[in-house]
């Protein structure tokens, strides 16, 4: 199978050229890089190449067309891409009426095609926007063309709608392409336990049929209190089974038959086939209590150009034992843009010591000594969890049904404080080495650096 994925902030990005407000069509052009799969290829939009207005010859309603110095100037630049391993993309938009790939845009792109394998880029991908339609992407290969599927972001670009499911027909306020979208995600939850649980099932409930389950862990009597639906019988159970059977019956309970792949692995020690069935997700969910196993299921998700997003809670205590804060906080990543990393979510320094639990030693031995590794487990309770949970799993509605992104979302239920923020990688300084943004702002003193 192949897919063309673009982040939704890029998307936005090449829109604002696609749909100018005289109504003249649009092109915008872009870079690509392949995420190699076990089937298929998944192409991701990295990087826009912002076009000078010297470089258009002229736009009217029914197309545009570029200088000869402006095209060649494209062409060659798509051509020696090929030397790093990209691929050069052609965005553009159509007027009403015309939905799909016109004759002229066969010819035109075919020709490119020819031209650029005889210059060393044997690929070229096209995406089409109609001004009112579905947009949609075709690969071109050394010539010949190939249909892809496209997703921006969460939300599968698809004329194809699943049979109607009356036990889904409240879901309807996302829009009429919610249900089509969530039926065709592949959702990896790392983690599956008291934030993870509710999450997968919440999924389920939403229509998603395709999971993939990772957590080392069995059922023991100290997570009863949390996770919903358990009993003694089944403590020693392993969690992804657990999850699973919930799974299967939620999607029972609303007409579909999830398809779920489970792994009792911890994510640091998997196998490299266990690591490229994560990247190979549309969505990879790190739930996972622990920075290093966090840090990894991001190096995954953007190897393998997927959407990511992790939650939380965090119940802090004061020096005489009292709560102060009970905190639940969803946050997320896109390639170029913004991580945990960046936001100070994820700190690996803290996951460089959790590394050593792995190896031992003697910084392992007196990182415990000196209380940077807690003997204690920290407090869990079901209702935050929940409220991690239900945070998490709205937001990936949004984001399918295309109301928005939220970067990162705090709630403290204990001192009644919130925050939401929208466009972080603005108010970031520095570049990231895990997500590639390149920073140029200063960073507000918004984000609650100790929440986790």
């Amino acid at each position: 199978m192949r897919e063309v994925v673009i982040h939704n902030q890029l998307w936005e990005r090449v829109c604002e050229s696609l749909f100018p407000p005289s109504g003249e069509e649009g092109f915008a052009f872009c870079v690509a890089r392949l995420c190699k799969r076990r089937k298929g290829s998944r192409f991701l939009l990295d990087i826009p190449v912002p076009l000078s207005e010297k470089d258009i010859e002229y736009r009217w309603t029914a197309g545009v067309a570029l200088t000869r110095k402006g095209s060649d100037k494209l062409n060659i630049f798509s051509a020696k891409l090929a030397e790093k391993g990209y691929i050069p993309v052609h965005v553009h938009s159509h007027p009403e009426g015309i939905p799909d790939f016109s004759a002229v845009d066969n010819h035109y792109e075919k020709t490119l095609s020819l031209w650029l394998k005889d210059h060393g880029q044997p690929f070229l991908i096209s995406v089409l926007a109609p001004r009112k339609g579905i947009p949609m992407a075709r690969l071109w290969h050394k010539g010949r063309r190939f249909r892809t599927k496209l997703r921006v972001g969460l939300k599968v670009m698809s004329k194809k709608t699943p049979p109607f499911l009356p036990a889904l027909d409240r879901q309807r306020a996302f829009g009429p392409l919610f249900s089509t979208c969530a039926a065709n995600l592949r959702v990896g939850i790392i983690g599956v336990g008291g934030v993870g649980l509710p999450v997968a099932e919440q999924l389920a409930r939403c229509g998603v049929r395709s999971f993939l389950l990772m957590d080392p862990d069995t059922v023991e009597k100290t997570n009863l209190n949390r996770l919903q639906g358990l009993t003694p019988k089944d403590v020693g159970r392993k969690k992804v089974d657990v999850v699973n059977g919930i799974i299967q019956r939620a999607g029972m309970s609303v007409g579909t038959r999830p398809f779920v792949t489970t792994i009792d692995e911890d994510i640091y020690n998997a196998s490299d086939r266990q690591k490229n069935l994560v990247k190979e997700c549309d969505l990879v969910l790190a739930l996972t209590d622990d920075h290093l196993s966090r840090l990894v299921c991001l190096e995954l998700a953007l190897a393998g150009g997927a959407e990511y997003l992790q939650a939380g809670v965090d119940v802090r205590l004061g020096n005489d034992g009292a709560i102060t804060n009970l905190m639940a906080e969803v946050s997320g990543a896109e390639s170029g843009r913004y991580c945990p990393l960046c936001l100070g979510r994820l700190d690996p320094g803290t996951a460089s010591l959790e590394a050593r639990k792995y190896v031992g030693g003697e910084v392992w031995g007196k990182a415990k000594k000196d209380g940077y590794i807690p003997e204690v487990a920290s407090p869990a309770v079901m209702s935050l969890n929940a409220v991690a949970a239900g945070m998490l799993v709205a937001e990936i509605q949004r984001r399918i049904s295309g109301l928005g992104i939220t970067d990162l979302i705090q709630i403290d239920l204990n001192t009644g404080g919130s925050l939401f923020e929208t466009d972080v990688d603005r108010k970031l300084i520095g570049d990231c080495i895990i997500c590639g943004r390149k920073g140029h702002a200063q960073v507000e003193t918004v984000v609650d650096k100790k929440a986790g």
